[in-house]
């Protein structure tokens, strides 16, 4: 089993239009995110994916307002748990051969969410 592992930090902006406390209001975050991508075999280049494309889809994010993205948009809330789910996906359709893709949001010190695809 081979397991690649990126980490990148990004910077957003977002608000929570549900939400009762503070995050209601426009404000943004320093993410560190965290991709793990499983695979039992490699790919035709030899590797699980490329250390640069899957950077590529953590970084489609960076120095955006995420309501102002897809889904987001459209009435998906821009919460951690949203954005993990939506990065996992994009990589689960970007690239051949995954059996798993863990995604970690650390948005504040002592503050992660994990989302798990297809374990």
């Amino acid at each position: 089993m081979y397991r690649l592992t990126k980490r990148a930090k990004i910077e957003v902006a977002h608000f929570l239009p549900k939400h009762k406390g503070k995050c209601k209001q426009l404000h943004g975050h320093s993410l560190e995110i965290e991709v793990e991508l499983t695979a039992s075999k490699l790919n035709d280049d030899g590797m699980v994916a490329d250390f640069g494309d899957v950077k590529g889809i953590i970084e489609l994010y960076d120095h955006q307002c995420l309501n102002e993205m897809e889904p987001f948009n459209s009435g998906v809330d821009p919460t951690s748990e949203n954005l993990a789910r939506l990065i996992a996906e994009r990589c689960a359709e970007s690239f051949d051969e995954l059996q798993c893709v863990e995604v970690r949001v650390t948005e504040t010190e002592g503050s992660e969410i994990y989302y798990t695809l297809d374990c």
